[in-house]
């Protein structure tokens, strides 16, 4: 089986990391049972709605099944992907270009169930 796909998704918005620095003052207790003030600086990180983004890509997909093969090899198979994908706008974050996906499969039938008509 051979497919092909050509496609547009319209992200509305996306997640990405914000961090901003905190200056804190702590109290910071002495090795002589005294206490004192100290200035430290923490870093606060979450996640937040970004701008959104379009993305344009294509897909290939290839998948025979060797049931021509002698048994048992008979269940073997191949599927191959390819997807490549644009961005209009921001980058998407932490996403490929090209993706590329190789599986070799083996199916078999384990036992055959007889419809009961219930």
């Amino acid at each position: 089986m051979l497919s092909t796909t050509v496609f547009y998704k319209d992200i509305v918005s996306q997640v990405i990391p914000v961090s901003s620095l905190i200056p804190l003052t702590v109290t910071v207790n002495n090795p002589d049972g005294t206490t004192s003030n100290a200035q430290q600086t923490w870093t606060s990180s979450s996640l937040v709605n970004g701008p959104g983004i379009g993305v344009t890509g294509a897909e290939f997909s290839y998948q025979q099944n060797f049931d021509f093969l002698p048994k048992p090899l008979d269940g073997l198979g191949f599927l191959g992907n390819y997807t490549y994908l644009q961005s209009h706008g921001v980058q998407v974050a932490d996403v490929a270009i090209h993706v590329v996906l190789v599986v070799v499969l083996f199916v078999r039938t384990l036992a055959y169930l007889p419809d009961v008509g219930v």
